[in-house]
């Protein structure tokens, strides 16, 4: 939840981990819709770098008390962000092929 703090008279917003790694990953789906419905079904690269950034934002949010300490919600954000890099890793050669395969979209 935002915290707000008097700073030299104003109200500060102050975020934590977990709301700004929520955030990216809101961009995230966001770049995935606008491209779904511009271009059909298929998954945008953007989509996994800002999911996975999301994540890794959200699992540090978790490990503020270290390593010892891991809860299993920043386990799985862990694992979630793993497999979305790896996935991105299989997808981006992917689509630098189908391109080339592909003819241009006549416009």
């Amino acid at each position: 939840m935002p915290k707000i703090n008097r700073l030299g008279g104003m109200n500060v917003t102050v975020l934590d981990a977990s709301s700004v790694g929520l955030m990216i990953i809101v961009i995230g789906w966001s770049t995935q819709i606008y491209h779904t419905w511009k271009n059909g079904n298929t998954m945008h690269p953007l989509f996994l770098l800002f999911y996975s950034l999301g994540t890794l934002v959200v699992a540090a949010g978790g490990m503020t008390r270290g390593f010892a300490a891991l809860d299993p919600v920043t386990i799985l954000n862990l694992v979630a962000f793993l497999l979305a890099i790896l996935v991105l890793a299989s997808i981006a050669p992917l689509d630098e092929r189908e391109s080339e395969r592909k003819p241009k979209r006549k416009k």
